[in-house]
């Protein structure tokens, strides 16, 4: 027993020492990080196989288990905890289509080709047709991070990933049973219950990743620049929900999974604290990274494995099963494409894109464990697992090495105007800030005169090198659009910033926070949109409303309208008053770039001049409207507001006090739980202004 445990761990820590060996690996050599994996596996698994030494490699293997109760549910929920929402909502009819019509055709056409060329039964066949469908597109999502590739093409493929993968696991959990009771097989009745297990892994799947989602967002909440906890409560979180959704509620896991990230990924994102977003980030990322190195090292181990004890099969049957995966997923693709463009006319996918998305669907570590999976009792289980290893060896080892230089030959990463000119525009910043900083250091005697006159002689050179280069590009007839785009996109990007900081404050809720970065989401994705802000209709307190009159008759309804007048009304002078000042940082650095930056037309800024004064003006008159008319909510607001402004603030200074040691541990702990008790008293006090509860 401790031979084994001993063999299994020297085995992971092998496992990660050649995983790093291919990071490195990757630098020298043009190939996707997953395929040097998986073809690095399959030199472990002959080494264990054939070399003395090597055997304790054997201890470790890739079972089912494994890959659906530690890799899969991180894998998930680091792609969905990254996903952005507005980008997911926005192309959320393509992404539905591409998981499951789309996954849909492919299966019917690969069952159909393994029962018309091997005479499988057709419900094996429909079985294999779910494995094989899955597709894993880790290496063209790799790919595409390294290149810069459109973010909707990126959610488009990881999205359709997420929810294929949901699919494909439901449908083999069911088909699996239907083989087991294929003796009691209804027609009709069959169907419906296909259809309504279907309808409930589905929805199930949903409904328990959106509770347990939110749960812990509230959870979250609770903890406060606590990085150890507020990262376990994630990973409790991811694995807790596909355990809780397979094992106990006998839902869909994956899906479950998925939902739960992006809840927490985007709603409860903000719950976390500033301080440990960033570190979050970075530990989902090592756990992908972890998870997808060992997985595909294992695949390239166990492919080794399994072909050395399946039985042979000649060169024809194993070029037929190729064919009839590829050619399901390109029927499943362009046929699918034309009729999504149809329905979702202002979200079409492009030809190009078609062509990437189709060749992206490689089969991955979730068609192996499903594949492991199979009962001994499924009618030719051997000779599926060879097809299934046949077709993810190939579509790893061929569509992962071309995916490159197909996106290079349809130019998806290629540089538009604007990105030359934000990419000119900010060698020229850098190279001014470091003049600056050489400068400083030459003046102050921190480096000598030589030194400072050849470096100060090399960026000189290079900024007036990428100067001219952007004066060229001024030059151009084409850039002219395109320079108010590059510029208004930044400005709203500042906008981004001030909002997120305004909530890092205190100075806005996050309800207001989630309306106002989805509004400059929107108009990141389509600039020449207006500046509008949806919030949900106010309730205005007014004599004149008959309706309104006769429900105040009615204490609960009245105390509830009551409420929810003075919350909208509070979010609404939050809201105004949140703009001013995104818009008047955003008019600050306006009037920089007209005296310090020659490279923007004065032309461009006086329009976003024009058009950010007269958003100024319109905010600047609601906040004096609802002052106006509602001085105490206004007034209430503003002192809420700046009371919780100074007790961070509070919070900050003792911190400093304490890490630069002028405080002791104690005094600081009993100024900081002071000011926790007068946040409480705050609080307490606006629930009973029904302002903030």
């Amino acid at each position: 027993m401790e031979s084994l445990f001993f063999g299994q761990v020297l085995s992971i820590m092998t496992l990660l020492m050649i995983a790093s060996l291919a990071a490195l690996l990757k630098k020298k050599i043009p190939l996707p990080y997953s395929i040097i994996l998986v073809i690095l596996g399959v030199g472990v698994g002959l080494l264990a196989d054939n070399i003395a030494g090597f055997e304790f490699i054997k201890h470790f293997q890739l079972t089912p288990e494994m890959v659906f109760y530690i890799f899969l549910p991180a894998l998930i929920f680091e792609s969905a905890y990254h996903l952005n929402l507005w980008h997911f909502r926005r192309s959320f009819k393509n992404i539905a289509f591409l998981s499951t019509i789309t996954f849909g055709i492919s299966l019917i056409v690969i069952a159909y080709g393994v029962h018309i060329f091997f005479g499988i039964n057709p419900v094996i066949a429909l079985l294999f047709g779910s494995i094989i469908s899955s597709t894993d597109p880790v290496a063209t999502l790799a790919l595409f991070k390294e290149i810069g590739a459109p973010p909707r093409l990126v959610t488009i493929i990881e999205g359709e990933s997420l929810l294929n993968d949901g699919m494909a696991l439901v449908t083999f959990g069911i088909l699996i049973e239907l083989v087991r009771n294929a003796t009691h097989l209804d027609g009709i009745n069959t169907i419906i219950s296909f259809g309504s297990q279907f309808l409930y892994v589905v929805l199930g799947g949903i409904i328990v990743g959106g509770i347990l989602g939110y749960i812990f967002s509230v959870l979250v909440s609770q903890v406060k620049n606590s990085r150890e906890i507020e990262i376990t409560l994630t990973i409790i979180l991811a694995h807790t929900t596909f355990l809780f959704a397979e094992s106990l509620i006998g839902v869909s896991g994956i899906i479950a999974t998925m939902i739960a990230g992006m809840v927490i990924g985007n709603f409860g994102r903000h719950k976390i604290s500033p301080s440990v977003q960033e570190f979050m980030s970075h530990f989902w990322d090592f756990a992908a990274f972890i998870s997808n190195s060992l997985i595909f090292l294992l695949v390239g181990k166990e492919i080794v494995t399994r072909f050395t004890t399946l039985p042979n099969i000649s060169i024809k049957s194993v070029i037929i099963i190729v064919t009839v995966a590829l050619v399901g997923r390109v029927i499943s693709v362009y046929v699918s494409v034309p009729f999504m463009n149809l329905i979702n006319r202002n979200d079409k996918i492009s030809g190009n894109w078609a062509h990437i998305i189709q060749w992206s669907g490689i089969r991955g570590a979730l068609a192996l464990a499903l594949l492991l999976s199979l009962p001994t009792w499924v009618p030719d289980r051997d000779l599926l697992i060879f097809f299934g290893l046949t077709t993810v060896m190939f579509t790893l080892l061929v569509n992962g090495n071309t995916i490159q230089w197909l996106i290079k030959k349809l130019k998806i990463q290629a540089f538009s105007l604007a990105d030359n000119f934000e990419k000119h525009e900010c060698k020229v910043v850098i190279d001014q800030n470091i003049l600056n900083k050489l400068q400083s250091y030459h003046d102050n005697k921190f480096i000598t005169k030589e030194t400072y006159q050849e470096l100060r002689k090399y960026y000189k050179k290079d900024e007036t090198k990428e100067s001219h280069f952007i004066e060229k590009l001024i030059k151009g007839d084409q850039i002219e659009a395109n320079l108010y785009l590059i510029i208004k996109n930044h400005f709203l990007g500042i906008e981004r910033q001030t909002f997120q900081k305004l909530y890092a404050r205190g100075e806005i809720t996050e309800r207001l926070l989630l309306i106002l970065l989805s509004n400059v989401d929107e108009q990141i994705e389509n600039l020449e949109s207006k500046q509008t802000i949806r919030i949900a209709p106010i309730y205005f307190i007014s004599s004149d409303n008959q309706l309104f009159n006769k429900l105040r008759n009615i204490k609960l309804i009245d105390n509830f309208l009551t409420k929810r007048a003075y919350q909208e009304q509070t979010l609404r002078y939050e809201m105004y008053r949140a703009r001013i000042i995104a818009i008047n940082k955003v008019l600050q650095i306006i009037n920089n770039l007209k005296t310090n930056s020659k490279f923007v037309r004065l032309e461009e800024l006086k329009k976003l001049t024009i058009n950010y004064e007269l958003w100024l003006k319109k905010a600047e008159k609601k906040e004096q409207d609802i002052k106006k008319h509602n001085p105490q909510i206004a007034y209430n607001t503003e002192l809420y507001i700046m009371q919780k402004l100074c007790l961070q603030k509070e919070e900050i200074q003792i911190n400093k006090l304490l890490s630069a040691q002028i405080l002791s541990p104690k005094v600081a702990q009993r100024l900081l739980a002071d000011v926790q008790e007068r946040k409480i008293s705050n609080q307490q006090l606006i629930c009973m202004q029904n302002l903030q509860c």
